[in-house]
């Protein structure tokens, strides 16, 4: 059952969510969503034709899948704190994780931005219940900082079987087997997983 709104709704044009499928909370001027959300073409060009940052759309709470795939999105700033499905910004340009939803209750999928340092992705993200899906992007510093998260269901995917293989790719793939091994073990996972890296010759993964 949808909560009641605290204010009679107001409309959500750009989002093209129907009337009935959101609630709008007057007091804190934020939306809350009953569906699946996409970010239509028009603010896509939006975002690349003014350079934007990040998304500014004041959304609480997204029941369902929250899509912003080839946005241009440059940070998740503004990004709802709560998503209950999947947070899909593949294709975008961002670079941190800060400002990452809490709470994601199926994947989240990463592939082909331009991160190269998540260290304390546990400190952006508390809850993730499927896989992170790194693929494609060129991270060194703080890839065992996803050791840390409180609650990792699923693991970390980085394997990508649509281009070639490179020395550096093969190197980072195996970077995150070894991270994977050590998911849900608290501090001393990092510590093992730390060990092993640098066991492995992979020093320049063995940061958090």
């Amino acid at each position: 059952m949808y909560e009641a709104a605290s204010a009679p709704s107001r409309p959500l044009p750009d989002l093209m969510v129907g009337k009935g499928q959101y609630t709008y909370d007057a007091n804190t001027d934020t939306y809350k969503i009953y569906t699946t959300v996409t970010i239509p073409k028009r603010i896509k060009e939006d975002i690349a034709f003014h350079s934007l940052n990040q998304l500014n759309l004041k959304i609480e709470r997204v029941d369902g899948n929250f899509n912003c795939t080839e946005s241009y999105l440059k940070s998740l700033i503004g990004s709802p704190p709560i998503i209950n499905g999947t947070f899909n910004v593949s294709f975008c340009e961002i670079s941190s994780l800060e400002g990452a939803p809490k709470h994601i209750e199926y994947d989240l999928i990463l592939t082909s931005n331009r991160l190269t340092d998540v260290s304390n992705s546990h400190k952006h993200l508390s809850f993730v219940g499927g896989n992170i899906f790194i693929i494609r992007n060129k991270i060194k510093k703080g890839l065992m900082s996803f050791i840390l998260i409180d609650n990792f269901a699923g693991y970390l995917k980085a394997f990508d079987t649509t281009i070639p293989h490179t020395t550096e790719s093969k190197r980072y793939e195996k970077a995150v087997s070894i991270v994977n091994k050590h998911l849900r073990k608290g501090r001393q996972g990092v510590m093992d997983c730390q060990i092993e890296l640098i066991d492995k010759d992979l020093e320049e993964f063995a940061s958090i």
